[in-house]
């Protein structure tokens, strides 16, 4: 800075009196465009006091170059645009998983009721394998009786059309 006064004040202060932000601040010190020194706060660490001249008006400091605030809205600008980017891919894979959440619901649906119908068809087939079971006992009982357990050479007679049927649907 020159020979003249100066004032110590916070970056907040002097961002408020340059008319930029709080982040153009510790750039330009950063930079060394301000002047500026640490101050300890005891046991919370430091904080930096600006130097600015006592008779700097707002946003026309020799210190503030005036492309530097044209510079920090093109970053936010590109930065937008990358956010905005990213809003519409994250929007298409949430459609994305959507369309396959309603996927998987249509066929857990077509399931159940594949599932249902094979249970009303086997509550089917079982009421009529009883039926049929209650039909064939009598003539078995009929029929049974006549046939040996075995024939004269030795092997198993054959059996007829109602014992083969009523094994089959018996399981055995």
């Amino acid at each position: 800075m020159g020979a003249g006064t100066h004032m110590d004040v916070t970056i907040k202060e002097a961002a408020d009196r340059l008319g930029v932000s709080v982040d153009t601040v510790r750039r330009r010190l950063k930079a060394g465009e301000l002047e500026g020194r640490q101050e300890p706060q005891g046991a919370n660490g430091y904080r930096w006091l600006v130097q600015l001249p006592d008779d700097a008006p707002a946003e026309t400091s020799a210190t503030v170059p005036p492309s530097a605030d044209a510079y920090e809205l093109a970053d936010a600008r590109a930065r937008i645009e990358g956010l905005e980017r990213l809003i519409d891919e994250l929007a298409g894979q949430r459609d994305k998983l959507e369309t396959e959440r309603d996927d998987w619901k249509d066929a857990a649906r077509r399931e159940s009721e594949a599932a249902r119908e094979l249970r009303h068809l086997l509550a089917g087939a079982q009421e009529s394998t009883r039926a049929l079971t209650a039909t064939l006992e009598p003539l078995d009982a009929t029929h049974g009786a006549q046939r040996p357990s075995e024939t004269p050479d030795g092997t198993a007679p054959a059996l007829s059309a109602w014992e083969r049927l009523r094994r089959w649907v018996g399981g055995g």
